[in-house]
């Protein structure tokens, strides 16, 4: 209580009381003070003067002068109710040695080859209607872990999986079929694209950038076996995908995770990841659907407005 506020006396708060006792260590700083230069310089000759002879002595004015500027750097502890100094030189130079730290910890964690799971944004139209062409985040086993025990990830037929082609460029695909299994060269849906003449096959791009047929016609019902090792791979979305049918079986060590849970959105998708996979789309449908954002290009020697 203090006799200064008013006649009821009412008791100190918690701010005030903390305002208070800084105060109080201010004054006691200030009645111990430094000492004065002149002081200081003369008990500093009057110590050099009665040394031994031979004897080097520091005088007590630089002493007090390195002591304040090492005080300067050293972080005082915050008081109650003081102010941060997250921005002072001394708490600057500890934030700043952890920087390459946070570095390696925010590469381990994202890295394909370290972190066991990792935050996919999707992009592209090849796994409509699973999967929109832009805007959906997923969660994705990469199955480092197990790779670095030297154990083999196993994948189901239905899976839908992350590989990585020979340029090092990223595609999410489904599993049709695994090593050992029989599937058709030219696609399990290949029958719904019987009256176009790939197939449903997009052409391949060659090295000089012109497209190129990706391979000889050959019989529609034609079969092939997976290698032991690889898996068969293809879009829900055939004729904009680029996958097995292009390419071959894929090796199993080519394949960087599997996709288990969608982050967003969050419930507005009937589509669920389930391993059963859906009736394709035909280009028409995708192409009407305001929904998957498609737009058909102009072909070429035409003019649009």
């Amino acid at each position: 209580f203090r006799g200064d506020r008013g006649l009821h006396k009412q008791p100190f708060s918690r701010k005030e009381r903390r305002q208070l006792e800084r105060e109080q260590r201010k004054k006691k700083k200030k009645k111990k003070g430094s000492p004065d230069l002149k002081k200081s310089s003369s008990k500093s000759k009057g110590s050099l003067a009665k040394g031994e002879s031979g004897t080097t002595q520091v005088p007590t004015q630089w002493y007090s002068l390195v002591k304040e500027r090492l005080k300067a750097w050293t972080p005082d502890p915050r008081t109650p109710g003081g102010k941060s100094r997250l921005l002072d030189r001394a708490h600057a130079w500890p934030l700043l040695s952890r920087i390459p730290l946070w570095l390696v910890l925010a590469y381990i964690l994202t890295s394909d080859d370290f972190a066991p799971y990792s935050i996919d944004v999707t992009q592209g139209p090849s796994m409509l209607p699973t999967i929109y062409p832009m805007g959906d985040i997923y969660v994705r086993e990469t199955g480092a872990w197990w790779r670095a025990l030297g154990w083999s990830v196993s994948y189901q037929v239905g899976d839908i999986v992350v590989w990585r082609d020979s340029d090092g460029s990223y595609a999410c695909k489904r599993i049709v079929a695994l090593g050992g299994q029989k599937v058709l060269v030219h696609g399990q849906y290949v029958f719904r694209y019987l009256d176009r003449p790939d197939l449903g096959i997009c052409d391949s791009v060659g090295r000089d950038g012109e497209h190129q047929q990706h391979q000889e016609r050959r019989e529609v019902s034609e079969v092939v076996r997976v290698p032991t090792g690889h898996v068969w791979l293809e879009g829900d979305f055939p004729p904009f995908s680029r996958d097995s049918r292009q390419y071959g079986p894929i090796p199993t060590s080519s394949i960087r995770g599997r996709i288990v849970m969608r982050l967003w959105p969050l419930g507005s998708r009937k589509q669920s990841l389930t391993r059963q996979r859906p009736e394709p789309l035909s280009v028409d449908e995708a192409l009407s659907n305001s929904n998957y954002n498609l737009h058909k290009m102009p072909t070429s020697g035409t003019t649009t407005r």
